[in-house]
């Protein structure tokens, strides 16, 4: 049977470890690629608007800067923007609509 020392340092062990998930979970959504840095937070003039992998090393990112709106292909060998248009607030994304 546990004697009372080796229960409570059964329960020490638990209560760091669960202690140290907590911070890196907090760590994960403060600075993460859906934390705040990523959403544009009122103020921000620069924002992730949506991202799509085509392959392992290639993404397709849609980038919002004031009001223009970059679409840029960033791959291995570097980065391309595809289109740069005005920010459209009243598109099907931001009305909700779906073809």
């Amino acid at each position: 049977m546990l004697e009372l020392a080796d229960l409570s340092r059964t329960v020490m062990g638990l209560g760091v470890v669960l202690l140290l998930l907590a911070v890196v979970f907090w760590l994960l959504r403060r600075f993460g690629p859906n934390g705040t840095a990523m959403q544009g937070a009122s103020g921000r003039r620069l924002a992730l608007v949506e991202s799509l992998a085509l392959d392992p090393r290639t993404r397709l990112l849609l980038v919002r800067h004031d009001d223009r709106e970059h679409l840029l292909v960033v791959s291995s060998a570097g980065t391309t923007t595809v289109v740069t248009a005005a920010a459209d607030a009243t598109g099907p994304a931001a009305s909700g609509d779906r073809p």
